[in-house]
């Protein structure tokens, strides 16, 4: 899952850089980018992996299972499918429908050229809606039965197929045309793969439709609170795309490439990080082990600031560089790359807020107080509209400087309670790590300073060679400079681990200094 998830977000990546390329950062790509936020919200959150419709799916049949009601389960199977394109079908009609105004409320200071086109796109986009549903249905039904690789290969399809449309036929709405005819590949592969081992995963022929199924039911009452939670990012990306409107054309879109450029290294790293440290944090709060979870919250902590720190600290530096390589091209410019380049340098200091601020998270999730962090995620709907509100004004920098300290805000309430229910968050035991980590950028952005501007080549050739030169040798001081400095977390990362252990003086190595969760965990 995690090679596949690798590839999937390298052809996301892809996309977006031929998407740039066609449209640059202008009226096209800010009137999609306002167009896909309703039909995103179901598609990749609410229908995605790990989204309400799969994890209620899979609760539902999984429920039945476990009583030996499993000749049930065809009839819930059949149920969830016709009452999901129900409910899906007739929002995503009513949005189609009423498209003109949807767009004027998430986009109400776009150009009339932009909330005609984005207008259009949405119609074109709707369907989605229903699509991302099933998607997530489908995906659900799959994975109780052990399957796996068709859902995590199912956002790979998407992106291929825009590339194909956009290389094909790049005119005003084909990024839309694209999106959806890649949403029904999505579908197409998994209905496929669900009809291919129809009989190993329901058990028979089809089944009989009854929307009063107390099953059925139940799981609409687990979907609704779900989705209201999963939708609250959304809102926020609403919320701040609908301030952008009213800064000139082209910041929507440039924002939203900036973003894209930050999540790519964060979102493969943060799954790999967090997702296997969650078992242990509700075996620990199952056990009522206290002194487990403070060790977990050390040491996922000080995972998160050695990974993270360095990195956020790389990506502001080496941003124009990436961003000219990954999207200078056709229709986006230098001018164009400077501006995503000052956003993504804004937006990377939230990187390690951002990561500590999931682990907090998972940490309220494993003692099974959801509703913690759904109070907080809606608080910070306020403080997003007031950090908005009060920094507009410094337009770009103004709305990438919002999205920090809304981040920072989450951090600070979910911090504040978390150390009420665990007496510590263990902060005070990372300052020695939080000075080995100054230390080691020192001599690790020092170098990028010292070549910055200096190259053989220019252009694309020129960008690559400060990455590799600029960025790989950055990385490699940082390193040197933390395993010198006898840095303990450096042990998660195989092959280091028992290097360090023959380098480090016995009297330093500590249980408070465990050389990470790997250790623990592999």
């Amino acid at each position: 899952m995690a090679v596949l998830l690798l590839v999937s977000k390298g052809a996301g990546f892809l996309r977006e850089s031929v998407v740039a390329s066609a449209f640059g950062a202008g009226v096209v790509k800010d009137s999609q980018t306002v167009a896909y936020i309703l039909p995103a919200l179901f598609l990749i959150l609410l229908g995605g992996l790990n989204g309400p419709f799969h994890l209620a799916t899979m609760g539902a049949i999984t429920r039945l299972q476990a009583r030996g009601e499993g000749e049930r389960v065809r009839d819930l199977v059949a149920t969830i499918l016709v009452g999901t394109l129900l409910l899906t079908g007739l929002l995503g009609g009513a949005i189609a429908f009423g498209a003109p105004a949807v767009i004027r409320m998430l986009g109400p200071r776009l150009s009339p050229e932009a909330l005609d086109l984005a207008a259009r796109q949405l119609v074109v986009m709707a369907p989605l809606i229903p699509i991302g549903g099933l998607i997530g249905v489908l995906c659900g039904i799959q994975n109780v039965g052990g399957k796996f690789a068709s859902a995590s290969l199912s956002p790979l399809v998407s992106s291929v197929t825009v590339i194909v449309w956009v290389l094909v036929a790049p005119d005003a709405i084909a990024i839309a045309w694209g999106t959806l005819a890649g949403a029904l590949g999505q579908l197409a592969l998994q209905g496929w793969s669900v009809v291919r081992h129809w009989q190993s995963l329901v058990g028979g022929g089809l089944g009989r439709v009854n929307l009063r199924d107390p099953e059925f039911r139940a799981m609409l009452g687990v979907l609704g609170p779900a989705a209201l939670t999963s939708s609250i990012g959304t809102l926020n990306v609403a919320i701040a795309t609908a301030f952008a409107s009213r800064l000139p054309a082209g910041t929507i879109s440039t924002f939203n490439y900036a973003n894209l450029l930050l999540q790519l290294p964060m979102g493969i790293l943060l799954t790999a990080l967090l997702v296997p440290m969650f078992p242990r944090l509700s075996e620990s709060a199952a056990r009522e082990d206290h002194a487990g979870l403070l060790e977990w919250l050390e040491r996922g902590t000080g995972l998160l600031l050695v990974t993270m720190v360095p990195l956020a600290a790389l990506v502001a530096m080496l941003g124009a560089p990436a961003i000219q390589l990954a999207f200078e091209r056709g229709a986006f410019g230098p001018e164009d790359t400077l501006r995503t380049a000052m956003a993504l340098a804004i937006l990377a200091v939230s990187m390690p807020l951002y990561s500590v601020r999931d682990l907090y998270a998972r940490f309220f999730y494993a003692r099974q107080e959801s509703r913690v962090t759904a109070t907080i995620t809606l608080l910070s709907v306020g403080a997003n509209i007031g950090f908005n509100t009060l920094l507009l004004p410094w337009g770009l920098a103004g709305l990438a400087t919002a999205t920090v300290l809304v981040t920072a805000f989450n951090l600070v309430a979910l911090g504040f309670l978390l150390r009420r229910r665990l007496g510590t968050l263990t902060l005070g035991r990372q300052a020695p790590r939080l000075g080995r980590l100054a230390l080691a950028l020192l001599p690790g952005l020092g170098w990028p300073l010292l070549i910055r501007g200096w190259s053989p080549w220019s252009g694309l050739a020129g960008a690559l060679f400060q990455l590799v030169l600029a960025g790989g040798g950055a990385m490699v001081m940082i390193l040197a400079t933390l395993a010198w400095l006898r840095e303990p977390m450096l042990g998660s990362i195989p092959g280091l681990r028992g290097r360090l252990d023959r380098v480090r003086p016995p009297e330093n190595r500590s249980s408070s200094e465990d050389p990470g969760i790997v250790a623990q965990g592999d």
